[in-house]
């Protein structure tokens, strides 16, 4: 007996089986194996989400928060170890570890070097909600006291 689409029946039934049997086994795969490549469970969707985030900023003594990378000559009370991320928040959130360990990397990688002219703080800053989901003030943690130097732009300015 043949189908509106002129195929057989049991073809369609072997191609619907074979879809079935893909896609159950890279589910299975992905499971097993988390993910590595290509397989993915795509657990930045399916799994519970914190009530906090976070990140490293550098905070001069101006108060205003700018990027680490806007200074450079870093020296710190001690040397820090790509272990520092650590977060000053309770419970269960979100951080990029592999940005973080890049951002320790920079500030570390400043050890041999004259210390910067300003006194600049690394501080983690944390955003957090409250349970109803009403963002509560960012507080910032303080993770070093360092030295640092401004970098200039491209147009003489400091960035």
């Amino acid at each position: 007996m043949n189908s509106s689409s002129g195929r057989p029946i049991s073809v369609q039934w072997v191609a619907m089986i074979v879809a079935i049997t893909a896609t159950c086994g890279y589910v299975g795969i992905a499971r097993a194996v988390q993910d590595l490549y290509p397989f993915s469970s795509y657990t930045m969707y399916a799994g519970v989400h914190g009530t906090w985030a976070s990140r490293l900023v550098a905070r001069p003594k101006d108060g205003i928060a700018r990027e680490i990378k806007n200074f450079d000559h870093w020296q710190c009370q001690d040397e820090l170890p790509a272990e520092a991320n650590r977060t000053c928040a309770v419970g269960e959130g979100f951080r990029i570890d592999y940005m973080e360990a890049a951002t320790m990397q920079y500030v570390n990688s400043f050890h041999n070097q004259a210390p910067g002219d300003q006194e600049v703080d690394l501080v983690r800053r944390v955003w957090q909600f409250d349970a109803q989901g009403v963002p509560l003030p960012a507080q910032n943690c303080i993770r070093r006291h360092c030295r640092a130097q401004r970098i200039a732009d491209d147009n003489g300015g400091q960035r």
